[in-house]
């Protein structure tokens, strides 16, 4: 008896320590995760940089993380808005989103010029999201700010799974290297300037893509410069613009360009592929002047010398001049670069993500994620709480809105108001808006017209709306009384409960393009339910995007007049400027698809490590099973053995 009392003891004491030892584990990773916190911020990263960074710290502890204060560097200028306006406004072309349906909602939906055959402007949404370095600080997209200069952790493997797949695996260079391969030659190549060699290969890799069928690579650009030239291909050839000028050039002039190549794309830039190639071919031309002499010449005709040439430029001019990261060459915001903003290696806004990725593939290729790689990453002043992938409900035409002239500017919740769709399929637009047509209002709830010098309506039309079509012009308006609808094609209009209104234009681009209207409210004073309504062709659906109501400095807003009746199933809508929510789901188009894997991917990331009141739960949970099991084994085992007297007893029998 007395060793089974024993033994319940010693599993008592077993219990227990099971229970305190996950909160003391709990504790210690909770110390170890603040102090790492605190190292951090200490540094100069803020308090959500600095949580996010442990993480990654925990699962890669000789990675270095150092931060770039843009606006402390700048004196103050540079601040998160002043970037952002400089890599938006300031110049359309600085980020470019490709065609194609999942690209949709990162486009600006207030342009419809198109840009080196095929791009089209990103939305300030878009290069908000893309900008902010808190988005992209996971396992995968980190090396967006991965140090570029050489690192002598670096191997020929590496750079040999940088280029796997594509044109490059495997194959040789010509003339004096025609038994050196692509991979030996950006390892020697990065060496031998200071930089990373799996960078050289990622930049080619996403220049020339995986078949490396361009022909600013062929040697053959000449004759496709004259193809076009002459065959006067001044517009389009399979949906590509190609943009041919009519005069200017000879053959002689144009097929002299053959023999000559242009890896990193450099020069390689403007409206429709003739431009384009043009411009990269007279890039190779000129070559790299610094090694005439050793050259013989300072044109880059042979494929070894595009590739030295390139990255001999690509180092002096970006690496050595702070744009040392991929984040940095797309968007060139170190104020100690001579080419702030103007001088950015990248137009797309996918540029500084797709090379991380082929850093990311190769290192995990080769096992080389542990090793110790330093990143910088850009911190700004006055960066919002979060920057969210767009998902297209943003304001695109934003001049009546953010300007000198704006006080308040308060927009209508769509997401709210009954009638409003979360997707419509039209056009491929794929964002929440109100379809309207003929016979159609939309309800915006209670709205004190008074206290607004005008409202701001945001809309789109189909390519083929003739706004003169009803024998007057098509309009869009606020109306007080749901009775009295404007009208449309076939019938008359009716102005009775009319507030203001303002003529639609034609649609020529589609619902991909958007437009806006703004309405003066300086003499409506009224206060009570509101709707919007249209005069327009019959059968022909125009959506609204948006509905914000501005107040002009300096307005001195009426007495409001209260409406008498108000109809009981309306309901007040707040016009204060609230986060859109999401309220319904539907088939998932491309663009969704994608953003969702991206957006999931990234959550996985950042939530890998597993939190510590998750640790606490698992762990005690754990610890009980355990415990539980200890002592019902050892409670069986004491059941079941004999007192030792009667093994004695027997014995003397």
């Amino acid at each position: 008896m007395r060793e089974m009392k024993t033994g319940i003891r010693i599993l008592s004491v077993l219990f227990a320590l099971s229970l305190l030892l996950p909160a003391v584990f709990s504790v210690a990773v909770s110390a170890e995760n603040e102090a790492y916190v605190k190292e951090l911020t200490d540094k100069g990263f803020p308090q959500d940089y600095a949580e996010k960074l442990t993480v990654l710290h925990k699962k890669h502890p000789e990675w270095t993380f150092e931060p770039i204060n843009i606006t402390e560097l700048s004196g103050g200028k540079y601040t998160w808005e002043y970037v952002l306006y400089m890599e938006t406004e300031d110049n359309p072309k600085r980020s470019l989103v490709p065609n194609g349906d999942s690209y949709v909602v990162l486009r600006d939906m207030s342009s419809y010029e198109q840009y080196d055959s095929g791009w089209w402007k990103a939305s300030r949404a878009t290069v908000e999201y893309f900008m902010d370095p808190r988005n992209f600080i996971d396992e995968q997209q980190i090396f967006q700010f991965y140090d570029l200069k050489w690192s002598d952790s670096v191997t020929l493997k590496a750079v040999e799974a940088a280029v796997k797949g594509t044109f490059m695996e495997n194959k040789k260079l010509d003339y004096e290297y025609s038994d050196t391969t692509y991979a030996q030659f950006f390892y020697d190549t990065g060496k031998e300037l200071g930089a990373s060699p799996v960078y050289l290969a990622a930049r080619v890799r996403a220049e020339q893509g995986t078949s490396g069928s361009s022909s600013l690579i062929n040697g053959l650009c000449g004759d496709k410069l004259w193809y076009y030239y002459s065959n006067k291909i001044t517009g389009s050839e399979n949906g590509h613009l190609i943009k041919a000028p009519t005069s200017g050039y000879t053959e002689a002039q144009l097929k002299s360009y053959n023999g000559l190549y242009n890896y990193f794309n450099i020069g390689a830039a403007g409206t429709g592929y003739f431009a384009i190639y043009l411009g990269g071919m007279n890039e190779a031309k000129k070559g790299t002047p610094e090694k005439a002499a050793e050259w013989g010449g300072a044109s880059w005709n042979t494929r070894w010398k595009s590739i030295y040439g390139g990255a001999y430029k690509a180092t002096n001019t970006y690496i050595n001049d702070y744009q040392n990261t991929p984040y940095f060459q797309k968007f060139n915001v170190d104020p100690r670069s001579s080419r702030n903003f103007w001088g950015q290696y990248m137009q797309s806004i996918h540029g500084s993500t797709n090379v991380a990725t082929t850093f990311y593939n190769s290192f995990k290729e080769n096992k080389m994620l542990d090793l110790p790689y330093s990143f910088l990453i850009p911190v700004f002043d006055g960066m919002p709480d979060s920057c969210p992938y767009p998902d297209g409900s943003e304001l695109a035409v934003r001049k009546y809105v953010y300007n000198d002239d704006t006080e308040t500017a308060d927009f209508i919740d769509m997401s709210k108001l009954d009638g409003v769709k979360k997707r419509y399929a039209k056009g491929k637009v794929t964002w929440r808006v109100f379809a309207g047509e003929t016979g159609k209002y939309l309800p915006l709830g209670k709205v004190d017209l008074s206290k607004y010098s005008s409202v701001c309506i945001e809309y789109s039309v189909a390519a083929n709306f003739d706004r003169d079509a009803c024998g007057i012009n098509s309009y869009i308006g606020l109306i007080t009384d749901p009775e009295h609808i404007y009208g449309g094609e076939g019938s008359e209009e009716d102005l009775t409960a009319d507030v203001g209104h303002k003529r639609i234009n034609d649609g020529k681009n589609g619902y991909l393009h958007r437009a806006a209207i703004t309405i003066d409210l300086t003499d409506a004073a009224y206060c009570g339910p509101v709707y919007l309504s249209a005069y327009t062709q019959e059968n022909q659906v125009y959506l609204i995007h948006n509905i914000v109501f501005l107040t002009a400095k300096g307005y001195d807003a009426p007495e409001p007049i209260y409406a008498k009746t108000e109809p009981e199933t309306e309901t007040e809508t707040d016009t204060e400027a609230v986060t859109e929510t999401e309220t319904e789901t539907e088939t998932e188009e491309a663009v969704e698809a994608i953003q969702t894997e991206t957006e999931t991917e990234r959550i996985n990331e950042q939530t890998g490590a597993v939190s510590v009141p998750l640790i606490m739960i698992v762990s005690v949970s754990a610890s009980l099973i355990v415990g539980f099991c200890v002592f019902i084994s050892v409670r069986s085992i004491m059941k079941n053995k004999k007192p030792k007297e009667n093994i004695q007893t027997d014995e003397k029998d």
